[in-house]
């Protein structure tokens, strides 16, 4: 074979191996958008605020206010729970002493079973949170030397749980965390105001289910009301405090997981969240926005 002809032979490999590449490159898909799928924690009741079944097909769910497309819904009942119970003991609380303690037990009986893990957090002026998970004797024998004296910080001691004790970061695998608050809701000694509280619950995943004593005053059952309506959890009003123990293990025992994929690829800052159903006389309680690590 001539010179020429080698060379003209190689030309022609060169520039169809280009075109092949060429072609192959622009025949390659796009690859598909990063869904990621978000999850919460809902609360879910009846209007006589029993525990209903909710229906998946029923629920509608919107970030940003735009509609996400739901992946799962399914009991957590059976989830690992890591729960803190905040017992206010502030002088405000003194009257009712003997029997907000006997609630307080009560509840983390109920909630330390099947590898639950608990805190206790007496707060007055300050909050004087366990460091470990508790056994129940432990806070038994606490709840004893307890005293109440002192003003009221229970801003201040949401905000300081979530972030000590039941952050998401502190507990990757533990995705399901709860405080049990007892308190008359009224604040006269914390640093943070009530807005920044509950942001920093949602934030953390930390849904609220709160004790509120009738006698308690109109700002203070407003803002307990709130905190467990815009984390996902619930408030219960009663005359006597441990009257309202048996409807609240209920309520966290009938927490409903839920995760759905939004419309727009969520990015690390704060998204609105909404969750509605169709069903007749069911009242959804779901945090009222996400953040994305």
């Amino acid at each position: 074979m001539s010179l020429l002809w080698k060379q003209l032979l190689c030309w022609t490999v060169l520039l169809s191996a280009v075109s092949s590449q060429g072609q192959t490159t622009a025949q390659e898909p796009h690859a598909p958008p990063d869904e990621k799928s978000v999850h919460v924690f809902l609360t879910v009741s009846d209007t006589h605020d029993s525990p209903v079944t909710p229906a998946q097909s029923e629920l509608s769910v919107f970030v940003d206010k735009q509609l996400a497309q739901v992946d799962t819904l399914r009991s957590a009942k059976n989830d690992a729970l890591l729960f803190a119970v905040l017992l206010d003991t502030s002088k405000s609380e003194a009257s009712s002493a003997a029997v907000v303690k006997k609630a307080a037990l009560q509840l983390f009986q109920g909630l330390a079973t099947n590898g639950n893990q608990g805190y206790l957090v007496p707060f007055s002026d300050l909050a004087a949170s366990s460091r470990q998970p508790l056994q129940v004797s432990q806070v038994e024998s606490t709840l004893d030397a307890a005293k109440f004296e002192g003003g009221t910080a229970v801003y201040d001691a949401i905000q300081q749980t979530c972030i000590r004790r039941l952050s998401r970061s502190g507990n990757p695998n533990s995705p399901r965390r709860v405080i049990l608050l007892i308190s008359d809701g009224e604040d006269n000694a914390s640093h943070v105001p009530h807005d920044a509280v509950e942001e920093t619950a949602e934030k953390e995943g930390v849904a609220v289910f709160s004790l509120i004593a009738e006698s308690s005053g109109r700002q203070g059952q407003h803002f307990l009301k709130e905190v467990s309506q815009v984390t996902g959890g619930r408030a219960i009003t009663v005359k006597d405090p441990t009257d309202a123990v048996a409807p609240l293990l209920t309520a966290i025992e009938n927490q409903w997981s839920l995760s759905f994929v939004p419309a727009q690829p969520v990015h690390k800052k704060v998204h609105s969240l909404s969750v509605k159903t169709s069903q007749d006389d069911i009242r959804i309680s779901a945090p009222g926005h996400i953040f994305v690590q």
